[in-house]
């Protein structure tokens, strides 16, 4: 089991290019990561207000605004994987680029938003 995991985690990091640790990734590729691998983290960088009104389970909620403080606490393993999504891709975008300057090196926008 362990061996088909690192397998499907390399395929996903193939689609990243070499200058820039962000990719896109659909709803269905991340639905298959949540559920085979560990260390997996889904966020929801809207407001608490967009996030109480509906948000896809298991998300937990990083306001884009507070996603350089926030992070340090609550995604400690820059190794992680981490799939970001908003409403648009706008602000899962900006806060996929703020946690690649803190030194997350696994991230993904998810390309379909909410």
């Amino acid at each position: 089991m362990r061996k088909q995991r690192r397998r499907f985690l390399c395929r996903w990091k193939e689609e990243q290019t070499e200058n820039n640790s962000i990719a896109q990734i659909n709803l269905e590729q991340a639905q298959k990561l949540l559920k085979k691998c560990e260390n997996v983290f889904l966020v929801d960088v809207r407001s608490p207000q967009e996030y109480a009104e509906g948000h896809i389970d298991r998300a937990i909620l990083i306001p884009n605004y507070e996603i350089r403080e926030k992070a340090k606490k609550i995604l400690k393993d820059k190794e992680a994987t981490i799939i970001l999504y908003c409403s648009s891709g706008i602000r899962s975008k900006k806060a996929a680029r703020e946690l690649e300057k803190l030194g997350f090196t696994n991230l993904y926008v998810l390309t379909e938003n909410l």
